[in-house]
């Protein structure tokens, strides 16, 4: 989470970059899908009718947590061997669906990728 003033918040909303969640006061807001509403931006998580009116803020230098939304690492590739040494993986639907090398490469990186972030995620 990343802590900012209500001022730098206006400045990024304005550059088109806002945040999709905030915690300000206690309440967690999201993003605003409607854009008839140019000063209110975010609604309160579960309650769209209560809204962040930028107009009715206490002051500029309040401060706002930038909430991150998890993300989730996908499962590594099952890449199989058929038995004249062909390589595949299998489709959501589970057919095959065969590797040239170099794909099979690529393949073996991102599995590398994904225990890496696993990894991470555990620290």
């Amino acid at each position: 989470m990343k802590t900012i003033t209500m001022y730098e918040l206006l400045g990024i909303v304005k550059d088109g970059k806002a945040p999709k969640k905030i915690k300000y006061e206690n309440n967690i807001y999201v993003l605003n899908d409607n854009k008839a509403w140019a000063d209110e931006v975010y609604s309160r998580a579960g309650d769209g009718n209560v809204r962040l009116n930028f107009k009715h803020i206490k002051s500029l230098n309040d401060e706002i947590e930038i909430l991150k939304e998890e993300k989730k690492i996908p499962e590594k590739l099952k890449i199989e061997q058929d038995t004249s040494n062909n390589y595949y993986v299998k489709n959501e639907n589970g057919a095959k669906c065969y590797l040239t090398t170099h794909s099979k490469m690529i393949a073996e990186t991102l599995n590398q990728v994904i225990d890496y972030l696993k990894s991470k995620g555990d620290e």
